[in-house]
């Protein structure tokens, strides 16, 4: 178990638990594993995971972490992190990464730099970071990056909860990649990610992806 001491919005501290995939891995269900997506099936129907995908950014015998990548808000990042400069005049979206810690800041980061050497950053598959450590955000952030986000919250599962959501068919895993993390249309990945099972030929469900609801965040 790997515990992390994160500084939140409001400047308190919280808690986080990572899972430690130095230990040997979990039973395998379905391929998951870091930096694999969970797409939400129909019996997942109450908000937020409903309609939901979520990356995978921890994943171990302690349990699992991720964020939920097609909840933006309306809030804007430069409104929540007005001192980050590079941040200034872009229309970048703050998005609800999860029901836990809703009013830490976490960031998903591209970088050709490696960022795992940093305390709170775990490496999620190639050149992505997940970050939970805000002053290693705040540095990268004013720094050279490929792409980033910024998520508010995140989502946790303690040990064999997420095994067991996956017994009950409530998840589908999907390999993933940058293109669909960073989309520019999120509200459209569930459809797009959604697989009829019966002839393996790509479907599109019309329902209407519920937005995230709009976090109590103080300015960082």
């Amino acid at each position: 178990m790997v515990l992390l001491a994160l500084l939140a919005a409001n400047g308190e501290w919280a808690l986080a638990v990572l899972p430690d995939e130095s230990k040997a891995d979990p039973p395998n269900l379905d391929g998951l594993r870091t930096g694999r997506l969970l797409v939400a099936n129909d019996n997942i129907n109450t908000f937020p995971f409903a309609k939901s995908v979520v990356l995978l950014t921890n994943y171990g015998p302690e349990g699992a972490v991720g964020v939920i990548i097609n909840r933006p808000t309306r809030m804007s990042l430069y409104k929540v992190m007005p001192d980050i400069k590079s941040l200034q005049g872009k229309k970048d979206l703050l998005f609800f990464g999860g029901p836990v810690s809703g009013n830490v800041i976490t960031f998903l980061m591209q970088s050709e730099e490696n960022l795992a050497s940093y305390d709170g950053v775990s490496r999620v598959f190639g050149d992505l970071y997940f970050l939970m450590n805000k002053k290693v955000i705040h540095h990268h952030l004013g720094g050279k990056y490929k792409l980033a986000r910024g998520f508010a919250g995140y989502a946790g599962w303690g040990p064999g909860q997420l095994e067991g959501e996956m017994a009950r068919g409530d998840w589908t895993v999907r390999n993933a990649d940058t293109a669909t993390i960073f989309s520019q249309s999120p509200e459209k990945l569930w459809d797009k990610l959604r697989k009829d099972p019966r002839d393996g030929v790509w479907t599109f469900f019309h329902a209407p992806v519920e937005a995230g609801p709009e976090p109590k965040i103080a300015t960082l």
